[in-house]
């Protein structure tokens, strides 16, 4: 067996707790996590719930945050990665690939990014800052893309996000991009 990776498993830790709306709820997991795993069991901060949690681990010390607009949540700053270009003289460019495949909601624009930038222009190890490069380029309003992708791959199985610096694109995605879009009108 292959040895845990620590970014992979706080990404984890970190995507479970994220959809829980119960800070209370988050707090008491993470003080049973601290307390089956920790060498120093018993050692807590208080949080403004109330409930206690480790003080050695505290929220955003993993990764860089920032705060998440009108709320308490926070989430990982997304970068334009500068150096992809997604209008080569020799491809199609990625405005006019949308304006061919009409993607209507975000979990099918997340999908046809993701199949442009390796189908179309092959970008290796595609993450939610190529993505977000792509939202951006053709002015989609930018939404919370990480959850997105993730609901993408649970609910639809069109991405694959088990690695968040290789997202990669599924057979049922490429069905999709290939096969499904643009929408056809029924009975016009």
């Amino acid at each position: 067996m292959s040895p845990v990776n620590e970014v992979k498993t706080i990404t984890a830790i970190e995507t479970a707790l994220s959809r829980l709306d119960d800070a209370g709820a988050r707090d008491r997991i993470l003080k049973w996590a601290w307390d089956k795993f920790s060498s120093k069991p018993g050692q807590y901060a208080e949080t403004q719930t109330g409930a206690e949690i480790p003080a050695r681990i505290q929220p955003g010390e993993a990764r860089k945050r920032v705060k998440a607009k009108g709320g308490s949540k926070t989430r990982k700053k997304m970068l334009i990665v500068k150096d992809l270009n997604l209008s080569m003289s020799d491809k199609k460019s990625f405005k006019d690939f949308v304006n061919e495949k009409k993607p209507l909601s975000n979990q099918e624009k997340c999908t046809v990014a993701l199949y442009y930038l390796q189908n179309e222009i092959e970008v290796e190890n595609v993450t939610v800052n190529h993505i977000y490069t792509c939202y951006k380029n053709v002015n989609w309003r930018t939404v919370d893309l990480r959850n997105i992708l993730f609901l993408t791959a649970s609910r639809k199985g069109w991405v694959n996000t088990s690695d968040t610096e290789n997202i990669t694109i599924t057979i049922h995605g490429e069905a999709l991009v290939e096969h499904d879009l643009p929408h056809k009108l029924n009975g016009r």
